[in-house]
């Protein structure tokens, strides 16, 4: 039994024990869109193709690239062997997804590609629908198949692992594919290029093996270090020895390829064909050898480039403009220049920035970073993923990290407005949105509030969201009952003493008037439900108003979830009203708020909805409420019921027992008050605590784990270091904590609860200065009349949704 990812990666994937160990891979997989993952699959295929077809014609049809290959020892004895190109065994395409769609190459990794181990690892590390399943099989086949296709005999095989001995991580390396190559016909051995003699016509390593096969991890235009590497050679144009890759195999890796790529589709080369064309100008940024001649446009434009030595590894050397300042790009410039036409000049493309967990010893870490996609292709097909990400442009050793890959869809997808007059037409829709409702939130200080992009989702997946609500009610009831029949058990645990008598008043059946149920999407596209606002949820004017000025004046075509949520909730209000009227005479009827503008125009979106029913129906300020003999007076009207858009913890701080009172004895509350129940986010955990005692049937224990993010009282039956702490009634993200970002309890009451890895949408954040395109994460209010699913409020937001968000709506299809 191994204690932790880290020995089983120590022990058996050979990796160096470093201080960063335990931080390199993550166990937290990141999920590719199928789109972009068969896009990469594909144009890798293409352009793998057609670079073996230039290095099995270089001496012939395409001759002419020849000269884009800067002189290295023995080039010309490598270019002139006749023996067939040996079936590459193993190449890497470095991938990335631009920043406003679609992916590119940045280079191509034939000679000696590493990541071998990053596959592997990642193909044991779980995530669904991983892309690297099966990679270790097809690794071992095609070896031994190659090998056996090219000796055409059944023998057993010795096969020298050439490394460099300098490189500690290529020694590493050789030690595990011995570990999963190795068998009874199969034999390895880690050389270095001075192990290696040619005696007698025959390959030996260390004088005494004989060897059939070089595997190389040790660079082509280094070969001249390689002892008898003339002789070695001429093994292998004889069919004697197989060394994989071909060291043809620098035509490939020589980074001017892209140059002559590119001078291919520029002068309509009929060598390549319109397919070849397409995929090298979506795929591969335009380049060119640097020259002297373009140093004034590369100083005066330096954020359009990037400079990469034509036969570089592992980052060296390679310098992104934008990354520098004026004065540290001219040194730069000038170094280049003086290492003599070595370099490529090739366009920047701006990088999309995803959403991904990194590792540390005992903790997960959001963040946002770059993702290298290492495009694995064995024999010409891929076969693998390699993922390194890293915070800053460059993949760097000493900071990149790895997670498994899946593949999984994103349900939610941005409808982009695509204005000429976008501010003309936000000042429309607010404007509007302001008369109509009495709407005062356009800004949240000085970012737009209101998004013009909305949100599609598919008809399926909301139904599944709106079913999921419904069913999970169900489940709420049942375990409120529990409480209300243990009140005193449970009010200390729920954070609600001193609301006991409040809390089990039940004079209506209604589960709430209106409450919104907070759902995010995680990595996987499945629904979670993260807590339940059940006393005083937000976002009515956003969902009754502000969705229906978007559709109409954007003529949105799709279909608005929240069509019917005025009538519903007028209907839900009339029955609770007409469930009080069995206990007492309602007349007076009071809608109360605070004075915060928020609070005040989701209050008259109420009043509006209700003002027309047969009751005289006020709106006031919660501070004008007086008490006169147990019973709530609004500005000297006796009040029967009220709406309080108030939560009732808030007048235990406020020290306002008295309206407590009032509201358990006189005064009927239209949001009932057992609603404070399920407000409580440790109501969540209670439920998944009934679950362990068996409280909930096979089906409803089922769906709690389908739909409700796992919550808890004590972090470790969580399972997991990825977690939020959550204060037990707080709102609007204030006072929750990510497990990474503390080291101690707080002192408020608290919960813990998983983190759900939300995906997050790419989306253009305007402000009173300008715009900023950023990764936000939406949050999909479910909102719930009696039980039953009514509409739909969605914020976009950080990592934790505060009031700092945007609001767009949700129409499906």
């Amino acid at each position: 039994m191994y204690k932790s990812l880290t020995d089983k990666l120590l022990f058996d994937y050979y990796m160096i024990d470093s201080r960063r160990k335990d931080s390199i891979f993550s166990p937290a997989p990141f999920y590719l869109e199928k789109e972009t993952t068969e896009n990469m699959k594909f144009s890798a295929e293409i352009l793998d193709a057609l670079v073996q077809r230039i290095i099995t014609n270089i001496n012939g049809t395409f001759s002419d690239f020849i000269d884009f290959i800067p002189h290295f020892n023995y080039k010309r004895e490598i270019l002139k062997l006749k023996v067939p190109l040996s079936p590459v065994f193993w190449t890497r395409f470095d991938g990335f997804i631009r920043e406003d769609g679609g992916i590119f190459f940045s280079e191509f990794n034939y000679d000696k590609p590493c990541a071998q181990r990053e596959v592997l690892v990642s193909e044991y590390l779980y995530a669904e629908n991983n892309v690297n399943t099966g990679f270790k099989e097809a690794f071992i086949n095609s070896y031994k198949n190659i090998v056996c296709e090219f000796f055409k005999e059944n023998k057993i095989f010795n096969t020298a692992i050439l490394i460099d001995p300098c490189h500690l991580e290529e020694s590493r390396l050789s030690y595990l594919y011995t570990e999963i190559l190795e068998d009874s016909r199969f034999h390895f051995i880690p050389v270095g290029p001075k192990n290696l003699k040619v005696i007698n016509g025959e390959l030996f390593a260390f004088g005494k093996e004989k060897i059939d096969i070089i595997l190389r991890q040790f660079p082509t235009e280094h070969l001249d270090e390689v002892t008898d590497i003339e002789s070695i050679l001429n093994l292998f144009d004889k069919k004697e020895v197989l060394i994989l890759n071909d060291p043809r195999i620098i035509i490939g890796q020589c980074k001017n390829l892209f140059s002559f790529l590119w001078t291919l589709v520029t002068s309509n080369d009929d060598r390549v064909s319109n397919i070849e064309k397409e995929v090298i100008r979506n795929t591969i940024p335009h380049t060119i050898p640097f020259k002297k001649e373009y140093i004034n446009e590369v100083i005066n434009n330096k954020d359009k480039y990037v400079l990469k030595p034509i036969y570089g590894r592992y980052s060296e050397d390679v310098f992104i403009g934008i990354l520098y300042n004026n004065k540290e790009w001219l040194e730069i410039v000038n170094y280049v220049l003086e290492k003599n036409n070595s370099f490529i000049l090739q366009e920047f493309c701006p990088i999309h920035k995803d959403s991904v967990t990194a590792a540390s010893k005992d903790r997960h870490i959001p963040k946002e970073a770059f993702g290298n996609f290492g495009v694995y292709l064995i024999e010409g097909k891929v076969k693998g993923f390699c993922t390194r990400w890293n915070e800053s442009y460059l993949t760097c050793d000493e900071s990149t990290w790895i997670t498994p890959v899946g593949l999984s869809e994103n349900p939610l997808k941005v409808i982009n407005a695509n204005l000429q007059c976008r501010k003309k037409a936000w000042d429309k829709v607010t404007d509007k949105a302001m008369l109509d409702y009495e709407f005062t939130g356009r800004y949240f200080r000085d970012k737009e509030y209101v998004g013009l992009d909305s949100l599609l989702i598919n008809k399926d997946k909301f139904l599944e969201l709106k079913n999921a609500s419904e069913a999970i009610c169900e489940i709420f009831k049942k375990a409120q009952n529990l409480v209300v029949n243990n009140i005193d058990t449970f009010a200390s645990v729920l954070g609600i003493e001193g609301l006991n008598g409040l809390a089990v008043q039940r004079y209506t059946d209604s589960f709430v008037f209106l409450g919104r149920m907070d759902w995010c999407l995680n990595s996987k596209g499945q629904w979670k439900l993260l807590e339940f606002n059940s006393e005083t949820p937000a976002g009515l004017v956003e969902s009754m108003g502000i969705s229906k000025i978007l559709k109409d004046e954007l003529s949105i075509k799709y279909e608005n979830p929240n069509e019917y949520m005025e009538e519903i909730l007028k209907n839900q209000f009339y029955k609770i009203i007409k469930d009080y009227e069995k206990v007492q005479e309602i007349n007076n009827i009071a809608i109360l708020t605070s004075t915060y503008y928020e609070d005040w125009y989701n209050c008259k979106a109420i009043y509006n909805v209700v003002n027309d029913l047969p009751y005289n129906i006020t709106i006031g300020n919660i501070f004008d409420i007086k008490v006169q003999n147990d019973k709530l007076y609004l500005y000297g009207e006796p009040i029967d019921a009220v709406f309080r858009y108030y939560p009732l913890d808030w007048f235990l701080k406020d020290d306002k027992k008295e309206i407590l009172k009032a509201l358990e004895f006189n005064t009927l509350s239209i949001n009932p008050p057992h609603t404070i129940i399920t407000q409580s986010k440790a109501f969540l955990a209670l439920i998944f605590e009934l679950k362990a005692q068996g409280f909930f049937s096979d089906t409803e224990s089922k769906l709690i784990d389908k739909y409700i993010t796992e919550t808890s009282f004590n972090v470790e039956n969580l399972n997991t270091v990825d977690i939020c702490i959550k204060p037990l009634l707080d709102r609007e993200g204030n006072g929750v904590i990510l497990g990474c970002d503390t080291f101690e309890e707080p002192e408020y009451d608290f919960i813990f609860q998983k983190r759900e890895d939300i995906r997050p949408l790419d989306y253009i954040q305007y402000s009173t200065t300008g715009k900023n395109k950023k990764l936000l994460y939406p949050i999909v209010g479910a909102y719930i009349a009696d039980d039953k699913f009514c509409g739909i409020y969605t914020r976009l937001g950080e990592l934790i949704t505060t009031s700092s968000c945007i609001y767009t709506p949700i129409f499906f299809k």
